[in-house]
């Protein structure tokens, strides 16, 4: 089909009825993105293909019928207060491939300067929060020998754990899609737990929530709670309003590769540890985290922008699935995600020999997220007047903050989609997603670990001269 050809099915499915957990409406303003990678043969059923993804989104959504919602705002009530109604999904097929080539692609291997937003993503990486925004829209980007898959959720809905569900079930069903007869028959379908989209295990809170017992997370988890008065939830610091983003023209990507012999390596540093702070045990997420945390702090303050006495804050995302009483399900389709959180003043980062403590210091914070911790924070943010202050979960422009998010444990690499939708060979971002927040990509199969990064330029330059980051990272892919 001609290039300039671009289609959209819409997809409707059952009723369902959801309303929204505190820990929904913390997630950001976003539609989630991620670009799937595929290899295709050249001579490969493009019709095909089509037909595979739109029955097997049709079968997805009829399994999970929340994608297929919009969310909208209630005018009454608290400000902020936002709910989701019935709507439909979207898959949009695009062909690009008189523009984007694969094999180019891959002998850069995959850089997102390459994966220009406004080409290939269907909606927005924001949503608006004051308008209705759908809850999952698919476009198929076809190019020459190869397809980028690209599925965008509103986060508003689900976590990205909860998201990697929606993938697996929608391989099995793309798998299923291309089968006849007994084989499908034989084919196990994916199902969801009876409780998947229960929230109310996330409805339970302290009798007595107190903000101070979530100090030093309250900055990261509600960033306009003013630190000097964080006894209070209605106190409101101005100064904290995040400033403008960095334009991405003044941004430089880049995705680093960390092979596996130099990740044990680093695991092996951080067990070596035993000094103040050290916990019972760290994981090998612990020191990716905390060299990404150093290495970026030592970057911003050789650029200028961090005094040498800086008091720097850290969080990251941490799955409280199995942290409530009684646990979620390992599916819950909602959102599950708190901020564990760390700050340290910067001198105790610049130290290139500060990464062990660093890690140990990172698995302290995490350690505090238990159920109690869990039902106070709950009750904390019930009793805000403006549940649409909750929406930055960290300022991400603010030189003495980074909030990491990690996608490491989203077991992709190993899915099978079928034939139809050939060799499945990479996750990336859409150029310019999350500037200044560092992407923990899934591991690869070859058992590697990528970090995506998106920094000023004048940083990232800093950071490719830092002797312990690039100790352990490799460029994957050229400059954005």
């Amino acid at each position: 089909m001609p290039h300039t050809m671009t289609r959209t099915f819409e997809l409707s499915g059952p009723s369902f009825d959801v309303g929204l957990a505190m820990a929904d409406y913390r997630s950001p303003p976003l539609f989630s993105q991620r670009v799937l990678i595929f290899r295709l043969p050249e001579d490969h059923d493009h019709e095909h293909l089509v037909e595979v993804l739109r029955q097997g989104l049709q079968e997805t959504v009829d399994a999970v019928p929340i994608l297929a919602s919009e969310s909208y705002p209630i005018l009454e009530g608290f400000k902020g207060n936002r709910g989701v109604r019935r709507g439909l999904a979207k898959l949009t097929v695009k062909d690009l491939s008189g523009r984007i080539d694969y094999d180019e692609l891959a002998a850069a291997d995959f850089p997102r300067n390459k994966l220009s937003p406004a080409d290939i993503c269907p909606v927005g990486a924001v949503a608006n929060p004051g308008k209705s925004n759908i809850g999952c829209h698919l476009q198929a980007n076809l190019i020459r020998g190869g397809l980028l898959l690209v599925c965008c959720v509103n986060h508003l809905l689900m976590d990205g754990t909860a998201i990697t569900a929606v993938l697996e079930i929608l391989a099995n069903r793309c798998v299923r899609a291309q089968e006849e007869g007994d084989a499908v028959k034989s084919r196990p379908l994916l199902p969801l737990s009876p409780n998947a989209m229960d929230r109310s295990p996330l409805y339970k809170r302290a009798s007595e929530p107190s903000v101070a017992k979530i100090w030093p997370q309250t900055v990261l988890e509600h960033p306009y709670v003013s630190r000097a008065s964080h006894t209070h939830a209605h106190s409101i610091d101005p100064s904290q309003v995040r400033p403008d983003p960095v334009p991405d023209e003044l941004t430089e990507g880049h995705t680093f590769r960390m092979p596996a012999p130099l990740i044990e390596q680093l695991k092996h540093l951080a067990h070596g540890y035993h000094g103040a702070n050290a916990q019972p045990w760290v994981s090998t997420h612990d020191a990716v985290c905390a060299l990404i945390w150093a290495s970026i702090m030592r970057a911003r303050n050789r650029a200028g922008l961090l005094g040498d006495n800086t008091e720097v804050v850290m969080g990251l995302t941490v799955d409280t699935r199995n942290r409530t009483t009684p646990p979620l399900p390992l599916d819950y389709m909602g959102n599950a995600n708190l901020v564990a959180g760390a700050s340290l003043v910067l001198p105790r980062l610049l130290d290139p020999d500060s990464l062990p403590r660093v890690a140990h210091i990172i698995r302290a914070g995490i350690s505090r997220i238990d159920s109690d911790y869990i039902e106070n924070f709950t009750g904390v943010m019930q009793d805000l007047e403006d549940l649409s202050l909750l929406s930055n979960p960290s300022n991400s422009n603010d030189p003495a903050s980074l909030f990491i998010v990690s996608h490491r444990g989203f077991a992709l690499a190993g899915l099978d989609w079928g034939p139809a939708l050939g060799d499945f060979k990479a996750i990336r971002m859409p150029n310019g997603y999350n500037n200044n927040v560092p992407l923990v990509l899934p591991v690869a199969a070859d058992g590697s670990w990528e970090i995506s990064l998106s920094l000023p330029k004048d940083v990232m330059e800093e950071l490719l001269k830092d002797p312990p980051w690039m100790l352990y990272a490799q460029i994957a892919q050229s400059s954005a």
